[in-house]
């Protein structure tokens, strides 16, 4: 009965994946565009093209700056010799070889879990600690918002620096590093004696926030098969619910049995254990074999150690491509070399490249070094810098409808950053963080009752998160988002009517079917919407509208959270139909602006974007269904 359990939530995955190839993940960016230009003038930018184009059911992570997807690594895209030539239509999703061993897949498990656990769990932990905290430190409420939003303010610039670190430096990493603030900053909130010391380590946790969530979610989506790729997008989803949960459950078991200052232990020394295990798990993954491939350009020892990488990972062919290399290498006649058609998608991109640049390893090493110039230097490395800028420039040609920037992708960014901001305006995190606040408002002083309702209102957001994999992808977007900014909107009417009227149950009822709802529709469909109405823009400007959409989300996050209790007491308790009001424009946002794209590819979705219609025009539908036939007979 488990395995049947977990065959059905993989099939779930699999359907929300047909348009989010990750989630939480992976932007379509993977040849910046200073390599494009690169391979334009070396005569390979229709291949290159090419290469992006096959993500039409890729996805973004929320978060990226530059990042790449599964299958759109930018590679040139050439067949292989003789018998192991291989048609370009045909894929490992098509085959069962490219699994992953049982060892690997579970290593991938542990990460993805690890890094979703910690995340979540960086998010929730502060609720239960903030009363105690205010109390030990002398705290106002302007200095209680400061702490609370500053995870939320790191975040902002991580996830920034995140996605250009990333692209620089390598996926894993930038994961690794983000374990550092998520060492450091606990670190300071358990030692802290001071507002000062607080509100950094706050920070300084919000950074490692915002670097894993571009990056943990982008070097699943890599690393991963199509087979193997729904569960771990699952777990690293359940595991950032989860982590809530977990935070909850032991701040209460750390209040009932602590005596003292038990904030430090709930703040501080809570998430620093949680960050333990992800320098751990990444320590025993290699590098993302598509950033190394990203990077290797024609050098031979590049392409080795990505080849290198696909073996720790077990791909298919990549230990008997390892072999035939160092046959050669030892004096082996090269013609008589052969390695099989491999089903493995990084394996296959691998053999592209390979040949591409004049099949080095196959050469003897003073062959090898007197291939052309061209052929054997590896990709030119780029600053964070020139990514961040090259980023911002990106959005700036964007939003001011500059010529270069292809029909569609304008109103594009418009729907993703406004989708961004409402997405927390709603005050969606706050209403999470501030559980135990607004309870001892409407009269529950007992502190554990307050840890214990801060504990149900975690279980159903974790309820949201299984019933939003069911539901993203068999109602339309329109119904999805239109339907759950109405719902939230009677939710937080709820609340405001539990705190106007000192009603504990109310209240908690109106929080809990506010968390369920909001996680269930717009906590998951924001970020397949995000990747839908930014495909007009193609890789390039999707990537430029997904990064300036995440820094909305982090940045209305912060400023919500800055100001959630300032405006419940100077509104009173109804104060909270200020959020109630932002949930009202959600729904007129889903039903009014949004275009319907559910069961399209992104091409279609571009199509559909760049004829500047709604989702209800037949202009625009037409157009994205022949766009949609054309993509299905290729």
């Amino acid at each position: 009965r488990l395995k049947l359990a977990v065959h059905r939530l993989d099939f779930w995955c699999f359907d929300l994946l047909r348009v989010r190839r990750f989630t939480m993940a992976a932007s379509q960016h993977d040849v910046s565009p200073w390599e494009e230009s690169r391979e334009t003038s070396s005569g390979e930018s229709s291949s290159t093209s090419s290469g992006g184009g096959a993500n039409s059911e890729g996805a973004s992570c929320s978060c990226s700056i530059n990042s790449s997807t599964a299958e759109s690594c930018g590679l040139p895209q050439c067949g292989l010799k003789g018998r192991n030539a291989k048609a370009p239509g045909v894929s490992a999703q098509s085959k069962r070889g490219d699994d992953l061993p049982h060892r690997v897949v579970l290593r991938l498990v542990l990460f993805a879990c690890a890094s979703g656990l910690l995340f979540g769990i960086d998010l929730g932990s502060i609720g239960a600690a903030l009363s105690g905290m205010s109390r030990d430190l002398g705290l106002g409420i302007a200095e209680s918002e400061a702490i609370v939003s500053g995870c939320k303010g790191g975040a902002i610039v991580g996830g920034l620096l995140g996605g250009a670190w990333m692209t620089t430096h390598g996926r894993r990493f930038a994961v690794a590093t983000a374990a550092v603030p998520f060492l450091v900053g606990p670190m300071m909130l358990a030692l802290s004696n001071s507002f000062v010391v607080a509100f950094l380590g706050r920070l300084a946790m919000g950074l490692g926030v915002g670097i894993s969530s571009v990056a943990a979610p982008c070097f699943l989506s890599e690393v991963a098969t199509p087979s193997s790729r729904g569960i771990l997008v699952a777990c690293y989803e359940l595991a950032i619910a989860l982590g809530f949960l977990v935070a909850s459950a032991v701040d209460l078991l750390i209040g009932w049995s602590c005596t003292g200052e038990c904030w430090r232990y709930q703040a501080g020394v809570l998430p620093l254990v949680a960050a333990l295990p992800l320098f751990l798990v990444a320590s025993l993954l290699p590098e993302s074999p598509r950033w190394l491939l990203s990077r290797a350009g024609g050098d031979a020892m590049a392409l080795r150690h990505a080849l290198v990488a696909m073996r720790r990972l077990g791909c298919d062919g990549a230990a008997e491509r390892l072999a035939a290399a160092d046959a050669v290498a030892n004096g082996a006649d090269a013609t008589t070399v052969t390695w099989t058609e491999s089903s493995n998608d990084m394996v296959a991109l691998w053999d592209q490249q390979h040949k591409v640049a004049g099949s080095p390893l196959l050469l003897l090493p003073e062959v090898a070094a007197a291939r052309a110039s061209s052929m054997k230097a590896p990709t030119e490395r780029v600053s964070v810098r020139r990514v961040l800028m090259g980023t911002i420039s990106d959005v700036v040609a964007i939003a001011s409808g500059s010529d270069r920037v292809p029909p569609g992708a304008a109103k594009g960014l418009f729907l993703a950053v406004s989708a961004a901001a409402l997405d927390q305006a709603c005050a969606s995190t706050s209403v999470l963080v501030y559980t135990q606040h607004l309870l001892k408002e409407v009269g529950v002083e007992s502190v554990e009752v307050q840890d214990s309702m801060a504990v149900l209102v975690s279980i159903f957001k974790f309820m949201g998160v299984l019933f939003g994999l069911a539901l993203v992808d068999r109602i339309g977007r329109r119904t999805l988002m239109g339907g759950g900014g109405a719902v939230c909107a009677i939710a937080l009417l709820l609340v405001s009517a539990g705190a106007a009227s000192s009603s504990p149950v109310l209240l908690t009822i109106g929080i809990c079917s506010f968390i369920l709802v909001f996680v269930a529709t717009w906590g998951g469909g924001y970020w397949v919407v995000v990747t839908e109405v930014t495909a007009a823009g193609g890789a390039r400007y999707a990537a430029a509208s997904q990064a300036a959409a995440t820094t909305t989300l982090f940045t209305a996050g912060w400023l919500t959270s800055l100001t959630f209790v300032s405006v419940i007491k100077a509104g009173g308790p109804w104060g909270l139909l200020v959020y109630a009001a932002m949930a009202v424009l959600m729904a007129v946002f889903g039903f009014g602006f949004l275009p319907e794209t559910k069961g399209l590819s992104l091409e279609a979705c571009a199509s559909l974007l760049a004829a500047g219609a709604s989702g209800d025009s037949v202009h625009a539908q037409d157009a994205a269904k022949g766009d949609e036939t054309t993509v299905a007979a290729v």
